[in-house]
């Protein structure tokens, strides 16, 4: 006897047979961060699998695991935008340098 639907449980719910690949491969790249690759991929891989989870109309699970990697990555991209401004910003605030140029051109006047 053969379920399409998944298997039911003894309350009689429907579970989905199968994990989405897309939404287990979002939560492993928003953990490992992979210098801000990994938090990009796990928001378009969480995405995806959020939209592939709701078309398979209750046959694939993984919905729980989507949203943890889209909400990883969002912390990652995060991450990467305050480490950006934080570089600027202390580039600009170096004592004895107007930012960035008197570091290129070695000029180092006090």
């Amino acid at each position: 006897m053969s379920e399409q639907a998944g298997q039911h449980t003894p309350s009689g719910q429907s579970r989905p047979s199968t994990t989405n690949g897309f939404a287990v491969a979002s939560l492993v790249l928003g953990i490992v961060w992979l210098w801000g690759v990994g938090s990009i991929l796990a928001l378009v891989f969480g995405y995806v699998a959020l939209s592939q989870i709701d078309r398979s109309a209750g046959t694939e699970g993984g919905r729980s695991m989507a949203i943890a990697g889209v909400v990883l990555g969002l912390v990652g991209v995060a991450g990467i935008v305050l480490m950006i401004v934080l570089m600027g910003l202390g580039f600009t605030w170096m004592p004895g340098m107007d930012g960035m140029g008197d570091m290129m051109n070695g000029s180092h006047e006090h």
